[in-house]
């Protein structure tokens, strides 16, 4: 970090699969709260005090059907949100100028966790016309890749003291929501059974974002819906070709 001397960083790393965190929390506070730590401190070397980007998460909100705002008061329920709200505080008392970006359900090309979308991905190209999911009614807020990647590099190119913006998706969609999608691309019928060992504990009806302050301060808004993100997706990794996916994963991971 001290020998490149960086005008910006952008700190992405971290464990955010939520049932490896709860299964790991010791290695979630290591890697989330204590890598964090250790980047900033590494910031803390260069003459040219680096603008700081923080990818956190909308994790950090309490349970709550409304919309939240950057303002709300965080209460995270699991290990994954309070690592990143604790990574929030670090950021904040660091001294760098800095940008907190609280992103919501990101999806794209590339993903190496299990998540909702790559989970039915997997089991669609396994060619299975049943799928297999836990809650199917929660809503969340999907925002494809590209459309975050232009809000941090907003972030980075134009620092400021301080700022912190939800970054959500353009609005709410449930797992059935995504599979009737995905069955249109794809011009196939897909049936869906409810697996009790897939269900959450604890799994908030809602999880949605206020984009008032990210519009005011980085001039951002989601620009791809659910369906043209999906289609997107399926033209990278095709659900019949998963050679084809290997090879995009593996270039991405190189990249």
């Amino acid at each position: 970090m001290s020998s490149f001397q960086p005008d910006a960083i952008i700190h992405l790393a971290a464990l955010h699969f939520i049932p490896d965190c709860e299964r790991d929390p010791s290695r979630t506070l290591r890697v989330n709260v204590e890598g964090t730590q250790n980047v900033l401190a590494a910031a803390a070397f260069c003459e040219t005090k680096p603008n700081f980007v923080f990818a956190s998460s909308a994790a950090v909100y309490e349970s709550s059907s409304r919309y939240h705002h950057e303002d709300d008061h965080p209460a995270p329920s699991e290990i994954y949100g309070m690592t990143k709200h604790f990574g929030e505080q670090l950021v904040k008392a660091s001294g760098l100028p800095y940008s907190i970006a609280r992103l919501f359900n990101v999806y794209g090309p590339g993903e190496t966790n299990p998540h909702l979308i790559p989970a039915l991905l997997t089991q669609l190209r396994a060619g299975s016309h049943q799928i297999h999911l836990g809650n199917t009614t929660t809503y969340r807020s999907y925002v494809y890749v590209t459309d975050v990647v232009e809000a941090l590099s907003r972030m980075a190119l134009h620092p400021v003291p301080a700022r912190l913006c939800n970054v959500p998706g353009p609005g709410e969609s449930t797992a059935s929501d995504i599979v009737h999608a995905l069955a249109r691309l794809l011009d196939r019928d897909i049936s869906v059974t409810v697996d009790p060992f897939r269900l959450r504990n604890a799994d908030r009806r809602h999880l949605r974002g206020d984009l008032s302050a990210v519009r005011r301060l980085l001039g951002w808004c989601p620009s791809i819906s659910l369906e043209d993100g999906l289609r997107r997706l399926l033209a990278a990794e095709p659900v019949d070709a998963s050679s084809e996916v290997n090879h995009v994963t593996a270039v991405m991971g190189a990249n």
